[in-house]
């Protein structure tokens, strides 16, 4: 992990994307010794674990427009984080008052501050991929307030778009619309 600059606290998941039980298994570590007690069976992807206030957003792309939730994530953790496997689907959300404020700081500087990159981010991924309905994971960094893509999904669940069905409809007979014109 030294080799290849990266610094502690780290976060292992499983690279088994859906389909398995142990697709959403996780472990948040200091060591690569520790990895000896964790529970899922290789391969598995490590990153460099960011704090960032134990929140998540979720970004939903639907056609040209993103949506954003604020979703649970693990608290921030040390450079000598103990060994620390987690589910990501059955984190809680923090309720606590000044966990809730720091998730509508975070929200809005999202919105307003990381509007124009995430703009950018979504149309690349759409061009780069030919999609127009996807999710990704992004975090805020509590200590730098970088914004880091942790994860991409090919047709998250949307949870928290108001008018989902309407939305996803009125994009489906767009694109129908669309192949129509390029094939008369």
């Amino acid at each position: 992990l030294e080799a290849a600059h990266m610094r502690a606290p780290y976060v292992c998941k499983s690279e088994a994307a859906c389909g398995v039980p142990h697709s959403h298994d996780m472990a948040v570590f200091s060591d690569a010794t520790q990895l000896e007690h964790f529970p899922v069976p290789a391969p598995f992807t490590i990153q460099e674990f960011h704090n960032h206030g134990a929140v998540i957003f979720k970004i939903y792309v639907l056609g040209g427009e993103w949506f954003v939730h604020p979703g649970p994530s693990l608290p921030d953790a040390s450079a000598t984080a103990e060994l620390t496997p987690f589910n990501s689907q059955q984190l809680k959300l923090n309720t606590d008052p000044a966990a809730a404020e720091m998730r509508q700081k975070s929200l809005v500087m999202l919105k307003e501050n990381k509007k124009t990159l995430v703009d950018s981010i979504v149309a690349a991924v759409a061009q780069k991929f030919g999609l127009g309905l996807f999710g990704l994971d992004l975090l805020l960094s509590s200590v730098s307030g970088k914004m880091y893509i942790v994860d991409a999904n090919y047709f998250p669940g949307y949870s928290g778009v108001a008018q989902f069905h309407d939305k996803l409809t009125d994009f489906i007979k767009s694109r129908a619309r669309e192949k129509q014109n390029i094939n008369t």
